[in-house]
């Protein structure tokens, strides 16, 4: 929800969608890469206690909590929406403090669910792996987004120009 926030409020104050339409990726890619696989994966929880609970693919098909371990949403999610809320801030962070919020939080997080008991090490660095991933491809958007003019207001939306060919 920080991260919606900021993009709207980032979108209004620049008066673009570019914010938004890096929100929505975070959101697509996260349920993609991350979601998916914690259905199809299906692995226990330390602390679930049944048999083979631990095995990939150890449980029959369900959506449940109980069955959705791999990889860590919490390390993912953290990567990805407090980058995000950095990426967009930008220039008004300090350099120290972008570290921090980018790097300290996720980490607190990803120790925290394997202490908790909530995710086995193995689950939390496969989610570190694919909140880097959809981070890294976040920065990657926000560079080639940032060569075209996406003004908040649809009606001038169509055509998109990239700004050189338009001579801004």
């Amino acid at each position: 929800m920080l991260a919606l926030f900021i993009a709207i409020i980032q979108a209004w104050r620049h008066k673009t969608i570019k914010p938004m339409i890096l929100w929505g990726g975070a959101f697509l890619l996260l349920y993609l890469i991350v979601g998916v696989p914690k259905i199809y994966l299906r692995r226990g929880a330390p602390a679930d206690l049944q048999v083979d609970a631990v095995e990939l693919f150890s449980k029959p098909f369900c959506g449940g909590a109980a069955c959705m371990s791999y990889p860590s949403g919490h390390a993912a999610n953290s990567i990805v929406w407090y980058g995000l809320g950095a990426l967009l801030l930008g220039t008004l962070l300090h350099s120290h403090a972008y570290f921090l919020v980018r790097v300290l939080v996720a980490s607190i997080v990803a120790v925290a669910t394997v202490i908790s008991g909530f995710h086995w090490a193995t689950d939390t660095l496969a989610g570190v792996l694919a909140g880097a991933a959809i981070y890294l491809l976040l920065r990657q958007l926000d560079n080639y987004l940032s060569g075209y003019q996406l003004p908040l207001d649809p009606r001038r939306l169509w055509p998109i120009r990239r700004l050189r060919d338009s001579g801004a």
